[in-house]
């Protein structure tokens, strides 16, 4: 447009000077490059150390607001204000915190851990801790929290006996003829006490059925592989 025109006609010297001063800006800038740089460094390390303060003084401010809460809820059951649980003051800290009744042995076996030897009641530093045994003392009271007995284990298997041994190999199944463990259970039990008494001919229908097996698992472990 003719206003446009108008205005670089009339700008251009301007224009021309500030053109020939781009090298000049551009070694300055150039050397005010570290400076720019360390003093982003700076600011994002600042950055980082004020938001761990603020994390740091947030986390004290709780913790503070927590040990207060504490105090007054232990000078709340301190009965008598002498700095100490009693027995009974555990029982109504149950009562009031967990809705029961301490049983008399959970309050013997938590009087016995947390109470300071020759002391009279439990302090405030054992509060948490105090806290902490009557949630589980209610956790255990609740119906099936008991845990369960553990399982009686396995009968052990008898040995085979002289007679099962010397059963004819044919009355047992493909399966039970070849399995290893039935095999050494067999070879196991045919001590020279057994073998007294049997007759010639029983011995030898054993043996001939016993290579027969094993022949039979020989086949068999060939075709598996073949």
């Amino acid at each position: 447009c003719t206003r446009c025109s108008d205005f670089l006609v009339k700008r251009r010297s301007e224009m021309d000077e500030a053109e020939a001063l781009r090298p000049e800006v551009q070694q300055r800038v150039a050397r005010l490059q570290p400076r720019i740089q360390e003093a982003q460094r700076k600011a994002t390390d600042a950055l980082g150390r004020g938001k761990s303060i603020k994390e740091q003084a947030e986390k004290k401010a709780a913790d503070l607001k927590k040990a207060s809460e504490e105090a007054d809820l232990f000078m709340r059951f301190d009965s008598n204000k002498d700095g100490l649980l009693s027995r009974e003051d555990i029982s109504a800290l149950a009562r009031w915190e967990c809705g029961f009744d301490l049983p008399e042995q959970e309050l013997d076996r938590i009087w016995q851990a947390l109470r300071p030897r020759a002391a009279n009641g439990l302090a405030i530093a054992q509060f948490q801790r105090l806290r902490t045994a009557i949630s589980l003392a209610r956790t255990n009271s609740l119906p099936g929290a008991s845990s369960a007995l553990p399982a009686p284990p396995a009968p052990a298997l008898a040995p085979m006996s002289p007679m099962t041994s010397m059963l004819p190999m044919t009355a047992m199944s493909p399966m039970t003829a070849m399995s290893p463990m039935t095999g050494m259970s067999a070879l196991s039990a045919l001590s020279p006490a057994a073998l007294t008494g049997l007759s010639p001919d029983l011995l030898a229908s054993q043996a001939n059925a016993l290579v027969a097996a094993l022949g039979a698992l020989a086949a068999a472990g060939q075709g598996a592989f073949s």
